[in-house]
């Protein structure tokens, strides 16, 4: 498949689920998943984040700097961006409100989830008999 193939399957949203071929470049070398994360077409479990065009630029700076969403189930927040920063600090230095709140929202369920299971089977609220 050619870029220019791939990206009119990626537009079209039809792109085989078993997608791999992220890296592929256009006439300005810059790799698919670029224009995938410029437009919002990054699909779930998406794992090519350090794809880099010829200035060194990676899939996830482009996403960062755009102030776009990451993919859905994404979970790799401590991931360093710049080989500094995580992507969690890079969202909240560009004030990137979408990605922090998705960020505390994932944190949330997160903590949820491992707290859950201490907590009792029955209900904790009980009403008196009148």
């Amino acid at each position: 498949m050619t870029y220019n193939e791939a990206l009119l399957h990626l537009t079209a949203r039809t792109l085989p689920r078993d997608f791999s071929d992220w890296g592929m470049r256009d006439a300005q070398g810059s790799p698919l998943a670029h224009f995938a994360a410029m437009h919002g077409l990054l699909p779930a479990g998406f794992e090519h984040w350090d794809l880099a065009n010829e200035f060194g630029v990676t899939t996830l700076r482009v996403l960062l700097g755009l102030g776009a969403d990451v993919p859905d189930g994404f979970e790799d927040w401590a991931r360093l961006v710049d080989g500094e920063r995580t992507v969690i600090e890079v969202a909240r230095a560009l004030g990137n409100r979408r990605l922090v709140a998705k960020f505390e929202a994932w944190k949330l369920a997160h903590n949820i989830a491992k707290d859950t299971s201490s907590l009792p089977s029955r209900p904790l609220i009980t009403r008196d008999a009148v």
